[in-house]
């Protein structure tokens, strides 16, 4: 006889498997979060993972890490698709944030330098929402 990890045996576990994945599979088919689907948001949510989300510039990238050749630090990459469902993400706004700033303040902003000049609505997605972008 197999040996079982969960049930009483190995057909009690392959069945509490298949029970599993039908109840995620339900769940994706269902989801209706912000995010394009489930796993996507599960991902982000878990922050265990190398994707971000940066909500004041809409951007989802895949966040830098070490190399594992050389150690050295490199840097992350946006991601225009979702990783696992291949829906085409929305457009990020780093150069509308930068035009908004600029138009608002009446100077090109330099972030290093500027950072207390700018207004709180645009250290969050408020900006981006208020603006219908």
């Amino acid at each position: 006889m197999e040996t079982s990890y969960c049930g009483k045996n190995m057909e009690d576990d392959r069945k509490w498997l298949r029970d599993i994945e039908a109840q995620v599979e339900e769940e994706r088919k269902n989801y209706k979060g912000p995010l394009c689907c489930l796993t996507m948001d599960a991902t982000l949510e878990s922050g265990e993972f190398l994707l971000s989300y940066d909500s004041k510039m809409r951007e989802y990238s895949v966040r830098g890490g070490k190399c594992y050749k050389d150690g050295n630090d490199y840097a992350g990459f946006m991601l225009t698709h979702c990783p696992f469902c291949g829906t085409k993400l929305p457009k990020e706004l780093r150069d509308e944030w930068f035009e908004e700033l600029t138009k608002l303040l009446g100077f090109e902003v330099d972030i290093s330098l500027d950072r207390r000049r700018i207004p709180k609505e645009f250290k969050t997605d408020t900006w981006w929402k208020k603006r219908g972008l």
